[in-house]
């Protein structure tokens, strides 16, 4: 509910939030602990003994920081610096499987968040705890790289898997250990063959079943599932799990909740043809009402935990870039204010997306106007060689080619760069097709390296020179004017070869070369 309250803007859904985060933040004691801690009577759904577990503590840290990035309230970084400190001197001696065994499949949620809490601190002790959160969080790389759970029936909890599916790559953040990444993904094709589900989700019915259409598959595994790979997307920036997200997303999660979030299932069955009041081939049933639509069908736990399925998607629409830039790698209607290179810039996504493929950008900057765009479709095969029409049906002035966050070449078009001629600086078009020529060369000699031929000095110039080309003029970091732009194209001709390497003109060597003694 928290960042639906924010997201909305809604005055009455903040005041029902803040009793708990101002409670929260009073609970804590002088050694940084937080939350109950008297044992109280058990009540059906609700979690009321072992009140010291570990895990009731990580649901109210990912909260904590949801209501920090909505607030910006300091009280928060103190509140989870002064928790972190404790958990550092406690873990050693109650680890995280101390209480439950949720709290040991669930770590990475912890780990997650001490993270988020170092990007901005700085504080060396987070690191440290982050190797223990992780050295006590079940081992999930090794059950995706070395181990058969996801090939047999009944080996673990559905929700768990959705839950610990982040926190190889959480991990990575400070391992930087690419077989991080690879367990990831060895797990998603390893699913598609065993207990996945067109939804992108797996049958569980509470433990893991081989993916058949009259399986169950719980509510909370969509909405933790999504989390997951918004964490995941947010990481790598890898458009696979957008993709993927995407698939949960507008398959799993609306079909089991009505639109006025008034009720839910439990389970879902792929081939479910009634919502009726029976037993089912589950394994774990609650008195034949999974399938119902309710708000206590089945198990509570949904209940609780389905408002953060829209909301969080909502928020991971947009994403910051490294290079200090704005990326959208999961689409819907949408408004984004933010700054970028200094400059404060708005957009508008409109769109139908996944109903229709239409998505138009309208981009604002302040004091320069607003600039329409329209996502283009894509042309059969993959096809980057001939120019795209846009959703309008019309063939656009230019066509970008982006690969590995570069701008690729030979897959780039413009009708404008006929423009060149005559309309700009006298050795344009001259140095645009010199340097497109050089780079050509550089291709050839990456392949040969590539493919372990022996490299001459000339492949090793061509070397030198397409990095500095694809970093220092073709990353999309760089915004430079278009004389600037130029000189620099010199400057790294000059960089990598002799004057008559170029295959430029004399004329232009003579005018333009950066380093005339070179010309003596």
């Amino acid at each position: 509910m928290l960042p639906l309250a924010y997201l909305l803007d809604d005055e009455t859904l903040k005041e029902k939030v803040k009793p708990w985060i101002e409670w929260t933040l009073a609970s804590q004691k002088p050694n940084g602990y937080f939350g109950p801690d008297t044992d109280r009577t058990p009540e059906p759904g609700l979690q009321r003994t072992n009140a010291h577990d570990w895990w009731p503590k990580m649901v109210m840290l990912k909260i904590m920081q949801q209501y920090y990035s909505a607030t910006g309230d300091e009280r928060v970084i103190s509140f989870l610096t002064n928790y972190f400190k404790y958990q550092l001197a406690e873990l050693p001696k109650k680890p995280l499987g101390n209480w439950t065994f949720w709290g040991e499949q669930r770590g990475g949620d912890n780990l997650m968040v001490v993270y988020w809490l170092y990007n901005i601190t700085g504080e060396k002790f987070l690191l440290e705890l982050g190797e223990l959160l992780h050295k006590q969080t079940f081992n999930w790389t090794d059950v995706f790289l070395n181990q058969d759970h996801l090939s047999r029936q009944l080996s673990m909890h559905c929700v768990n898997l959705g839950q610990g599916f982040k926190e190889p790559v959480v991990y990575y953040q400070q391992s930087k250990e690419q077989k991080q990444i690879d367990a990831v993904k060895k797990a998603v094709k390893d699913m598609r063959n065993t207990i996945g589900l067109p939804t992108g989700l797996w049958g569980g019915d509470e433990l893991l079943r081989f993916g058949e259409p009259t399986t169950g598959s719980e509510l909370c595994t969509a909405i933790e599932m999504m989390f997951s790979l918004e964490e995941i997307l947010e990481i790598t920036g890898d458009g696979f799990w957008g993709d993927y997200l995407e698939r949960v997303t507008f398959n799993a999660l609306p079909t089991q909740v009505t639109d006025a979030y008034d009720a839910r299932q439990y389970y879902q069955q792929l081939n479910q043809i009634e919502l009726t009041h029976t037993d089912r081939n589950f394994v774990t049933c609650y008195e034949g009402t999974d399938q119902l639509m309710g708000l206590l069908a089945g198990y509570p736990c949904c209940t609780s935990n389905l408002h953060q399925g829209w909301p969080k998607y909502v928020q991971n629409l947009w994403y910051a870039t490294r290079e200090g830039g704005l990326a959208a790698l999961a689409f819907g209607p949408s408004e984004v204010e933010a700054q970028v290179a200094g400059k404060t810039v708005r957009i508008k996504e409109e769109t139908n997306y996944p109903m229709e493929e239409t998505i138009k950008f309208t981009v604002d900057f302040d004091g320069a106007g607003s600039i329409p765009i329209l996502a283009v479709t894509t042309m059969p095969g993959d096809d980057v060689t001939h120019p795209v029409p846009d959703n309008t049906g019309y063939i656009t002035e230019g066509q970008y080619y982006l690969k590995g966050g570069r701008i690729e070449p030979f897959g780039s078009l413009s009708r404008l760069k006929q423009n060149v001629n005559g309309k700009t600086r006298n050795d344009h078009r001259a140095l645009m097709d010199g340097m497109i020529k050089l780079y050509a060369q550089y291709k050839e000699s990456l392949e040969k390296k590539s493919m372990g031929f022996m490299m001459t000095e000339w492949d090793d110039k061509l070397l030198k020179y397409g990095e500095m080309f694809e970093t220092k003029m073709m990353d999309l970091s760089v915004n430079i004017p278009l004389e600037d732009a130029l000189d620099l194209g010199w400057d790294i001709l000059a960089e990598c070869f002799d004057p008559v390497e170029t295959g430029m003109k004399t004329s232009l060597i003579e005018e333009r070369w950066p380093n005339k003694d070179a010309l003596n």
